[in-house]
This record gives structure tokens, C-alpha cells and sequence, in this order.
């Protein structure tokens, strides 16, 4: 397992782990774009991706700005 900070280029993989949830269930994908991903990550804050064997499993992204959690997400 693998803990690293969150680029741009890991939006996608970050993207299907938010959407495999079985808690928190997002029912409207548009509702979180990959727009606000790229805001968190570069304007707003900060995140972290956790990687098993190179393929995310879980993230973490937070508003520094805002003083917030945005997302704490784990693949079950």
C-alpha cells in the first residue's frame, strides 16, 4: 500500500473509487465534476491517494481554504 499526494492525472482513478461506494452513495454523478477535483487539488487544498498495486483504492482531499473535509473515500 502506497500513500501519495493527488494529482491531476489521478482524477479518474479517484473518480471510479467515489462511484464503488456502498455508504455515501453519490445518486448523481454530475453533482461532483472533474472540475471540483481539479479546484480541490489546486486551488483550494490538498489530497492524498492510497494505491494497491498502482490502482487507487481510496483518497482523501481537503479544503484548506474552505477549512473542510471534501472527501474521504475508501473502496470496500
Amino acid at each position: 500500500m502506497t500513500i501519495r499526494e493527488a494529482n491531476i492525472q489521478d482524477i479518474a482513478g479517484m473518480s471510479v473509487v467515489r462511484l464503488a461506494v456502498k455508504e455515501n452513495i453519490l445518486n448523481n454523478p454530475a453533482l461532483v465534476t472533474d472540475q471540483d477535483y481539479i479546484d480541490y487539488l489546486t486551488t483550494y487544498g490538498k489530497g492524498w491517494v492510497c494505491e494497491v498495486d498502482g490502482t487507487i483504492v481510496g483518497f482523501a482531499i481537503v479544503g484548506l481554504q474552505q477549512r473542510n473535509i471534501w472527501a474521504v473515500v475508501c473502496a470496500s
